[in-house]
C-alpha cells in the first residue's frame, strides 16, 4: 500500500507537503496555543484572529437571559412640552399666559396656535361642536379669551387639548376651574390683562421667565401682593 507523505513522518516527506497543508496545520497549532491562556487581541496574528474570536464567543445560552422586548416610549406630542411657571405656589401661571408662551416657543402668533392647531384637536375630540365658523369663532374667541382662566365648560375642553398636545398634565390648575362650586363665576375675572411693572423688571433682571400669574386675572385683585403696587391694566 502506498503511503502518503504525511504517514512517513520523516523530514523529506514533511518537506514534500503542500504549502497550504503546512499553513492549515500551523494555524491550528496557533489557535490552540492562544486559547490556552488569556491574551490581548493585538497579540494574535492576523491569520488566526478570526478562529480565535470564534472560539472565544460566549455561550449562546446567555442570550436567553436577555430581554429583547422594545421599551415603552411616551406618545408623541405635537407641541413642545413647555412646563408652566409657579406650579404649587400662589403665583401659578394663568392658562392664557401659558398659551402665549407656547405660541412664542413655536414662533407663531397666539391666534395661529389656537385656530390652526388646538382648535382642530378640540374638534377632533368632539369636545367643542359649537365653535362655529372660523370668522365667527375668531371674533367671539378674542372677545372671551379671558374666560379660559375661569370655570366654564370650555376650560376643560381646551386644557384637555393642551395636555394631549404637549404631554403636560394637570393644566386645569392654571385656571379657576378647580375652585368651581366654591367661588361664583360672576365678576370673577377681569376682561383686560393686568400687569406689575416691578415683577416684570425683577424677572427680567434675574433671567427668569416672563409670564402672567393667574392672580392677576382676578377682578378683585388690584394690588401686587409681592411689591404692594397697583396693577396696571391694558386698555
Amino acid at each position: 500500500m502506498r503511503m502518503t507523505p504525511r504517514a512517513h513522518g520523516c523530514a523529506i516527506c514533511s518537506a514534500l507537503e503542500k504549502p497550504s497543508q503546512r499553513r492549515r496545520m500551523s494555524r491550528r497549532s496557533d489557535v490552540h496555543r492562544f486559547t490556552q491562556r488569556d491574551v490581548a487581541p493585538e497579540e494574535i496574528p492576523n491569520a488566526t484572529r478570526l478562529d480565535y474570536q470564534f472560539r472565544r464567543m460566549p455561550d449562546p445560552r446567555i442570550y436567553d437571559l436577555l430581554d429583547f422586548r422594545l421599551p415603552r416610549l411616551s406618545p408623541r406630542t405635537g407641541l413642545y412640552p413647555l412646563p408652566p411657571v409657579g406650579v404649587g405656589t400662589g403665583n401659578i401661571e394663568s392658562l392664557t399666559s401659558y398659551i402665549t408662551r407656547l405660541a412664542q416657543a413655536h414662533d407663531v402668533s397666539t391666534y395661529i396656535l389656537l385656530a390652526r392647531y388646538l382648535r382642530l384637536r378640540v374638534l377632533q375630540a368632539k369636545l367643542a361642536g359649537s365653535l362655529g365658523t372660523s370668522k365667527k369663532w375668531k371674533r367671539h374667541f378674542l372677545e372671551d379669551a379671558h374666560t379660559l382662566n375661569g370655570m366654564t365648560d370650555r376650560v376643560g375642553d381646551w386644557t384637555f387639548a393642551l395636555e394631549e398636545s404637549t404631554g403636560i398634565a394637570n393644566l386645569q390648575y392654571l385656571t379657576m376651574a378647580v375652585w368651581k362650586g366654591i367661588f361664583s363665576s360672576q365678576g370673577l375675572l377681569r376682561n383686560r390683562r393686568a400687569w406689575c411693572a416691578a415683577c416684570y423688571h425683577e424677572w427680567q433682571a434675574s433671567g427668569q421667565v416672563i409670564y402672567e400669574p393667574l392672580l392677576w386675572a382676578l377682578a378683585d385683585v388690584s394690588i401686587c401682593p409681592t411689591h404692594q403696587r397697583t396693577l396696571g391694566v391694558f386698555t
